[in-house]
């Protein structure tokens, strides 16, 4: 089954173009019409995707069901997939030959949120894949493709997996595809719930990051979504200082005069790594550990 969802999801994705910089629309937050019905920003989809309260962060979240469709033109009735993948429709390899969105970067993992009640024993799939346009030979080579299958869950769980590199070289293009169940012997009625999808990027190269069980503070939870706890385990002067850091080693976050525990609101950074250094403001010495922002 899972050779066939994998075929399946990737035949699907390779018919839409997108025209993000970053994955778009990673909440679901925001929704428009498409005909009579509505999909969310960014990204295309059967019928059978509908917009849920039922979300795991925010407002709405994307809900898909393989589902019994009637067409509001022809009458005609016939079971369609659950399933959606960024971009808008289209054909052919789209604007410089980009299928789903662009994108150079070569991350390691992806992560996010998912509740899914299956009937029987389906599965779910999220597929994602990484290309490149070839203009030797005006076609796409597939940079990385990697699939993930899940199972029950009846309350939000946390997915992440690696992604799996057949070549070194730098993609134009990233293409994720949701699936409520193989759309090829798909199975009426499981619903997938999907929230808050992210990219997991590699340490930026010159940012030194010590081991998590390193004695002069602590951090959790992590990874991280709405508060970020920072504990020492031993007192230190009002000398010293943190600042947070991006995964490009921007420094986004400085405090100063630091006490026992600090709680610091992360809710305006955007999901990824992150790193939190403590400085020691006469010797410019800093411990610096990586945290994860979901």
């Amino acid at each position: 089954m899972r050779k066939l969802l994998l075929s399946s999801v990737i035949i699907f994705a390779i018919s839409f173009i997108a025209k993000s910089q970053q994955i778009p629309n990673p909440g679901f937050e925001t929704w428009n019409s498409q005909g009579p019905f509505e999909m969310p920003d960014q990204w295309a989809g059967s019928p059978a995707v509908t917009k849920s309260t039922d979300a795991h962060s925010g407002t709405y979240t994307i809900n898909l069901k393989s589902d019994i469709f009637t067409n509001p033109q022809t009458q005609n009735t016939d079971s369609i997939p659950g399933i959606c993948v960024t971009g808008q429709p289209g054909m052919g390899p789209g604007v410089k030959g980009i299928d789903g969105y662009p994108s150079t970067a070569r991350p390691d993992s992806f992560t996010g949120w998912y509740k899914y009640a299956p009937i029987g024993q389906d599965d779910f799939a999220i597929a994602v894949t990484l290309t490149k346009w070839n203009t030797s030979t005006n076609q796409r080579d597939i940079i990385s493709n990697t699939i993930y299958v899940g199972t029950a869950a009846s309350s939000y769980t946390r997915f992440s997996f690696p992604l799996n590199y057949s070549s070194g070289a730098t993609p134009d293009s990233v293409a994720i595809v949701l699936a409520s169940s193989d759309p090829q012997q798909r199975k009426l009625g499981s619903i997938l719930l999907v929230d808050d999808i992210a990219f997991v990027t590699k340490i930026a190269s010159g940012i030194s990051s010590q081991k998590d069980d390193s004695p002069d503070f602590l951090l959790y939870p992590n990874p991280a979504k709405n508060i970020l706890n920072f504990t020492l385990v031993h007192s230190l002067s009002q000398s010293n200082s943190i600042r947070i850091l991006n995964s490009g080693g921007k420094t986004i976050y400085i405090y100063s005069g630091i006490q026992s525990n600090i709680g610091i609101d992360i809710s305006q950074f955007a999901s990824g790594i992150y790193f939190i250094q403590l400085i020691d403001n006469r010797t410019k010495q800093a411990n610096t550990k990586k945290f994860v922002i979901e």
